[in-house]
Order: C-alpha cells, then structure tokens, then sequence
C-alpha cells in the first residue's frame, strides 16, 4: 500500500509539473506570438505613413494610436514617429537670405516671404497632432519634439502638451484652448491670434515669442518667463499671473482686465494704452517700465 501511494504521490507530482511546464510554455509562446502580431502592426503602420496617398497615411497615424493603447512600453517609440511625421510634414518654410533682408528693411511682408500665416494644416498633420496630443500619461514620456514646425491655425484646444519643446514654431492661429502646456518650451514661437483661455502654462518658457493679439483668458501663466515677448493687444482677463517673468515685454493695449499680477516682474515693460482695471498688482516689480496712457 506504502509503494502504491508512493507511486501516486509521484504520478500526481510529475502530472503537476508537465501541466506547469505546459503553461509556461503556453505563456511565451503567446508573449511571442503576439510580441510578433504587433511588430508586424506597427510595420506596416509606418510603411502607411510614406504613402502618397492621405487616406493610406491617415490609416497608417490611426494604427499607430490603436498601438499605442494595445502596448504602453512602444508608445515612446510610437511618439518619436509621429513627431518625426509632423516635422517633415509641416516645416517653417525657408525663406531665402535676400527676402529675409528685404523684411528686415521694411521692405516686404511676411506674405511676400512666403510665410503661411493663413494657412491650414493637412489633413494628416492634423491628425497626427490629435493623436499625439491626447495620448495617455505615462511615467518618464519623454516631451513631444515640434519645434521649428508650421502649426498655423491648427485644432490644440484640450492638448497634452506637457514639457513639449515648441521654440520657434509657427502656432499663429491655433486653437489651445484649455491645453496643457505646463513647462513647455515655445521661445522665439509665433502665436499670433492663437487662443489659449484656460489653458494652464505654468512654468513655461516664452521667450522672445510673438503673442500679438493672442487671447488669454482665465488662463493660468504664473511662474512662466515670457521676457521680450510681444503682447501687443492680447487679451488677459482674468489670468493668473503671479510670479510671472516679463521683462521688456511689449504688452502695448493689452487687456488686463482682472489680472493677478501679484510678485510679478514687469520691469522695463511696455504698458501703453493697456488696461489693468481690477489688476491685483501686489509686490510688483514696476522698474521704469512705460506705464499706460
């Protein structure tokens, strides 16, 4: 009886192990099987983005978004691509030496330099930036690359654009209303009549940035630097300021209807004509900027 229920024991141990050793194998077997279904997805995904045909591209940037939610560890890859994407796809134009000396003179105009100021974004550019721009959170993302891009007129509003590097893009006309562009990069970028209510730029770096006519309301930009920036008829009711950066900023018939400007630093800025009714100016940094008219 002793050696039959020995022999049971070892049958029922060695049933046990082939049954783990099964699973285990099972396990890698789908690990692999479907680590090779989605290289196989995002191959031919990118090949869809070098069509010239929109519609195969458009599918191609759709694929890599299901990708993206399907396995979390290749979104960064996935970023890089379709930021690549976006910065081929929509360059600042080059503007030959001899018009940029033109401009410069007071000669020409930004139309006769080829600037797309009015402008729309293809259709795929469009909806790479989406894509991009409403991807999931995750721990260590690195920050979206789009500097030096045309984005005229593009839809932003809601975009997670956390610590994305945008110095010297084109934004003039884009919609950001309510994105997120806490710690962002835009210095030397034109966001000429682009709407940015309620977005939050806290910490952000503006630079020497172009924001003639852009509208900020209730948005909140403390703690940001926007030293040299021109806010030449901006509008900012409402927005939070505190702590903010702009020295030498041009905010010539900027509406300040109800900014918080508490510890702010406005020195030598330009202030003609602007309308700071309600501002809170506490603790003030006021050194000899030109006060309003």
């Amino acid at each position: 009886m002793a050696i039959a229920a020995t022999r049971t024991s070892v049958v029922a141990a060695l049933a046990v192990t082939g049954a783990a050793g099964g699973l285990v194998y099972t396990a890698r077997t789908y690990r692999v099987t479907r680590e090779g279904h989605i290289t196989d997805r995002y191959t031919r995904a990118v090949e869809q983005l070098g069509s010239e045909a929109a519609a195969i591209r458009l599918g191609g940037i759709y694929a890599l978004e299901g990708l993206m939610r399907d396995s979390a560890s290749d979104q960064p890859t996935i970023v890089e691509v379709l930021a690549s994407f976006v910065r081929q796809r929509a360059p600042l134009p080059v503007v030959p030496t001899d018009v940029r000396a033109m401009r410069g003179a007071g000669r020409t105009s930004d139309d006769a330099s080829g600037s797309p100021g009015d402008s729309r974004p293809a259709e795929d550019v469009q909806a790479a930036l989406v894509v991009l721009c409403r991807r999931p959170s995750l721990n260590g993302d690195r920050p979206l690359n789009l500097s030096s891009t045309c984005l005229t007129w593009t839809n932003l509003a809601n975009a997670n654009l956390t610590r994305a590097n945008l110095a010297n893009a084109n934004l003039t006309g884009a919609d950001l209303t309510n994105a997120n562009l806490i710690g962002a990069t835009l210095t030397g970028a034109t966001l000429t009549k682009a709407r940015l209510d309620q977005a939050r730029i806290i910490g952000a770096n503006l630079r020497n940035s172009n924001l003639t006519q852009a509208g900020f309301d209730k948005a909140n930009v403390s703690d940001t630097y926007l030293n040299g920036a021109n806010l030449a008829g901006a509008s900012l009711v409402d927005a939070d300021l505190h702590r903010a950066t702009l020295r030498r900023a041009d905010l010539t018939d900027a509406d300040l209807t109800g900014v918080n400007l508490a510890s702010a630093n406005i020195s030598r800025a330009n202030l003609t004509r602007a309308d700071l009714t309600n501002a809170n100016l506490a603790d003030v940094n006021l050194d000899t900027q030109i006060l309003p008219t």
